[in-house]
């Protein structure tokens, strides 16, 4: 399998479980945001498990797709996805 086709199918596989991860830790935290001592723990908690998917989700594999291909040495070809293309396709799917 070509590694565009590769990273574009792990990232809709991995969606799914990694949006209900996040909403778990969203939801948990949700709770102690009544608690004043915790609240900045909750805040926290949740800005980073939401940071963590939209990085995991789009900034991962688009560096490692430009890692690989710059460690390959391959030239860019007219026909191959540039990065802008393989956002917008992983975000759809």
């Amino acid at each position: 399998m070509p590694l565009e086709e590769a990273v574009i199918d792990a990232g809709a596989v991995r969606f799914r479980p990694m949006l209900l991860t996040a909403a778990a830790v969203v939801v948990g935290s949700a709770i102690i945001l009544a608690d004043p001592i915790f609240q900045g723990l909750a805040i926290s908690l949740m800005a980073g498990e939401v940071a963590s998917l939209l990085l995991s989700r789009s900034a991962i594999p688009i560096l490692y797709y430009k890692l690989w291909r710059d460690r390959q040495g391959i030239q860019k070809d007219a026909n191959a996805p540039t990065a802008q293309t393989i956002v917008e396709i992983i975000t759809n799917s």
